[in-house]
């Protein structure tokens, strides 16, 4: 389960970063056309619009892969704690 969730993530975060490409050449296309000071405002506003969301995209990779090392580190302890109930009961 974890490793599907993982998985997830890591598709989740890889889709928005191809989506903010395609959407940022996008509207750099309109910005280079647009005159006069509201173009600047948009521009400003999609700055910060921008910058929110490469930082939602980097959160799900962090997660993403945070998710990853939990589920190798609960692989491992599983593996652990079944080789040592074995041990105990010889089996």
């Amino acid at each position: 389960m974890l490793s599907a969730t993982c998985q997830s993530l890591s598709g989740a975060a890889q889709s928005l970063l191809e989506r903010l490409k395609s959407l940022d050449g996008n509207v750099t296309s309109m910005l280079s056309n647009w005159q006069g000071t509201s173009g600047g405002s948009y521009g400003d506003a999609w700055k910060m619009w921008h910058t929110g969301a490469d930082e939602v995209e980097k959160a799900l990779a962090i997660m993403a892969d945070l998710l990853g090392q939990a589920g190798k580190t609960f692989a491992a302890q599983e593996q652990a704690n079944a080789a040592e109930v074995r041990g105990v009961y010889g089996g």
